[in-house]
């Protein structure tokens, strides 16, 4: 399940693509943590449509001036069918996963002996602030990383940056995720 999206637009690739788009498919899924939020809609592709999606494009989704959704499209699916005069046509399952996908292509470990990284006992926004601007290619921001409670001591070998935010985001209580301008969100989880 997931939260419908209303006036919307999706590109691919920075191609405005809305037109070719199923209104009523498209879906935004949030999830807290390392394994990041994902969307999905159904992609019409007829005789004369746009090109077909193709996994690993980036896609926006936004509602208004709103971006509601930044990700990658993973290996999309298709249903064939035929148009009114007989054309062959295709509607495209396309599944998305936000950039959490992104971070998961850098790895923690430390760089100049090849051992486990450590960070000491600190503010839990410091380590992942460090995360980020040690680890990943500078794409990502740490705007929304909170720095209020501390983690205790932490050691990562060899793991993707989403799993060590995870571990530091346990350690603290604090949930985060990254928002669709690929900004690390760690906040306190309100609960209502």
């Amino acid at each position: 399940r997931g939260r419908r999206v209303g006036v919307f637009g999706i590109t691919i690739n920075g191609i405005d693509r809305t037109s070719a788009v199923k209104i009523e498919t498209v879906r935004i899924r949030e999830v807290l943590r390392a394994r990041g939020s994902s969307a999905d809609f159904t992609y019409q592709n007829a005789a004369n449509s746009p090109a077909r999606p193709e996994g690993g494009q980036e896609v926006a989704i936004t509602n208004g001036a709103t971006t509601e959704f930044g990700g990658h499209i993973l290996i999309p699916s298709f249903i064939a069918w035929r148009d009114e005069v007989g054309r062959m046509a295709f509607d495209w399952l396309v599944s998305c996963t936000d950039y959490t996908w992104e971070l998961d292509k850098f790895l923690v470990y430390d760089r100049d002996n090849g051992g486990p990284q450590s960070y000491p006992q600190q503010a839990g926004g410091t380590t992942v602030t460090s995360l980020i601007t040690t680890f990943t290619d500078g794409r990502f921001t740490t705007t929304g990383v909170a720095t209020g409670l501390t983690a205790g001591a932490q050691e990562f070998d060899v793991i993707p940056v989403s799993e060590a935010i995870d571990r530091v985001a346990r350690d603290t209580g604090y949930a985060w995720r990254v928002d669709a301008a690929r900004d690390i969100k760690l906040f306190v989880q309100e609960t209502n």
